[in-house]
């Protein structure tokens, strides 16, 4: 039982001196205002990802609308002039590369919407 008591006022002890560190006590205050920096730099963040968002779909939805009208003169043209002439193989790749422009595009805005603060700490940032 002494050993039982001496031990709790041990805890006891150590306890106060903990509750009472300074240093502890000036720790956890600056981690408070750390963290609270962080959520307002969080939110500052997050308001200036949600219009660019915005933006690139506007800008993919100009693309997708781009693709259907050369998509529909490449069609004309293909009537008109002959299907490995020079003129159509150019506007062929130009249609590829105006694709693949628009496919990035898009993945660009997808990993945006699933990490937003990869816009500020890089693509390779791991949590």
């Amino acid at each position: 039982m002494k050993q039982i008591s001496d031990n709790l006022v041990s805890i006891t002890s150590d306890v106060r001196t903990l509750a009472g560190n300074e240093k502890l006590g000036k720790a956890i205050g600056s981690l408070d205002e750390a963290l609270i920096e962080f959520d307002a730099l969080t939110k500052k963040a997050n308001q200036g990802i949600d219009p660019m968002l915005e933006d690139l779909k506007a800008v993919l939805q100009e693309t997708r609308s781009g693709l259907a009208k050369i998509e529909r003169a490449t069609a004309d043209l293909s009537k008109v002039t002959n299907p490995r002439g020079p003129v159509l193989l150019r506007l062929q790749n130009v249609l590829e590369e105006t694709e693949r422009g628009s496919r990035s595009i898009k993945e660009l805005a997808d990993d945006l919407k699933r990490n937003p603060n990869s816009l500020l700490l890089g693509k390779d940032h791991k949590p």
